[in-house]
């Protein structure tokens, strides 16, 4: 699928006017956008989504990396980007 937001780890297959996504993504939103897309083409009667997530986001490493972010510290795997106010929630 060429989508930017759709890695190249999910392959889309049509039977029958039904759409089988499988492969992998690292994030919800990518399969989230393939399935979009996938709905969105003419002809198409439904959607299958077997696509599978790679990893797992775990709610304390989003927390921990949001709060370090915000005191100037970077994250794993990540370059420097400007923050200027970060709210967290309770």
């Amino acid at each position: 699928m060429p989508d930017r937001l759709v890695p190249m780890t999910v392959d889309a297959e049509v039977r029958g006017g039904v759409v089988t996504l499988t492969g992998t993504a690292n994030w919800q939103y990518s399969g989230d956008e393939a399935e979009f897309l996938a709905v969105s083409v003419p002809g198409v009667l439904g959607i299958r989504n077997d696509i599978a997530l790679a990893s797992k986001a775990d709610g304390r490493d989003v927390r921990a990396c949001i709060s370090d972010a915000a005191q100037g510290a970077l994250c794993p795997g990540r370059s420097a980007a400007p923050v200027s106010s970060i709210f967290l929630a309770p």
